[in-house]
């Protein structure tokens, strides 16, 4: 969740790199509502690590001078509720790949209008193969070379083996782990899911 009492980015990146991971991807809440009038969507209380999560782009930076080839992106990205002179400006250009993460009929279409990539999470797509086939059959009829629009999977929860080769087989280029998980709100659980999913790396090589 990117919160102070995480594994602190820089630490995390050179546990990640070090398993032979690719990628660190971070979300952003920024601004929390005062008022608690709309329910938080899962049901109950919100849970504490939300209201404390950090900037992003400031973690991300730690992250990125700490490995040698780590990728580093935002999950979510709310520039809006920045000041945008503050942001950073891109050393890569002309600009980091911008991805679409919305899954819907709207969402798709916005994707294969202007998207660098796309980034839904599993459990929003239903039947994930038919959904996949659907984007890109609508990239296709949109004119977009579909093979050209790389696909992240986000994956709720505890993705199995089966699951992982499943999405490798639909030609899914990245899978992003994480959202969700068992212990996913303690810090001490983090080492050990790294562990288990860089024990599948080979069999997903």
């Amino acid at each position: 969740m990117n919160t102070p009492t995480d594994i602190a980015p820089d630490v995390l990146a050179r546990e990640l790199e070090a398993r032979g991971y690719e990628s660190l991807w971070m979300g952003e809440h920024s601004h929390i509502p005062a008022s608690r009038r709309t329910p938080y969507p899962a049901g109950g209380e919100m849970p504490a690590p939300y209201k404390s999560m950090m900037d992003p782009y400031l973690s991300l930076l730690l992250a990125a001078r700490a490995s040698e080839h780590l990728l580093v992106g935002t999950g979510v990205a709310l520039p809006l509720e920045h000041d945008l002179f503050a942001l950073a400006k891109p050393l890569q250009q002309p600009h980091p790949p911008v991805l679409c993460g919305t899954g819907g009929r709207v969402g798709t279409r916005e994707a294969v209008a202007w998207a660098d990539g796309w980034m839904p999470m599993d459990i929003a797509l239903g039947d994930v193969g038919r959904k996949v086939a659907r984007f890109r059959e609508i990239a296709s009829d949109a004119g977009r070379d579909p093979g050209a629009i790389p696909i992240t999977m986000v994956t709720f929860g505890d993705p199995d083996l089966a699951t992982l080769a499943r999405y490798r087989e639909l030609g899914v280029d990245r899978v992003v782990l994480g959202s969700a998980r068992t212990g996913w709100d303690d810090p001490v659980t983090t080492l050990p899911c790294l562990d288990t999913y860089a024990a599948m790396m080979p069999e997903l090589a």
